[in-house]
């Protein structure tokens, strides 16, 4: 039997594998359901950095005018 919770950005029931648990969204701060969370590369503020670094944002938070160049995240199995 599947072990159902609730994600916060939608409201709907999710198997607990279906939420992503890598990094929560950076504004709420909570771990949301793959279908919710959205990531987007930025560049670094440092040289140190060269291939930047991800932010992920529920789809509460990422905004009409932020979603541009905002992607999906696939599940992987």
């Amino acid at each position: 039997m599947a072990d159902l919770v609730v994600c916060p950005s939608c409201g709907r029931n999710v198997d607990k594998k279906h939420v992503f648990k890598s990094d929560p969204c950076e504004v709420c701060g909570e771990f949301v359901c793959y279908d919710c969370i959205r990531r987007k590369q930025i560049l670094p503020p440092s040289w140190e950095l060269p291939a930047g670094t991800f932010k992920y944002r529920c789809k509460r938070h990422v905004g009409s005018f932020l979603g541009l160049g905002w992607q999906t995240i696939k599940r992987t199995s």
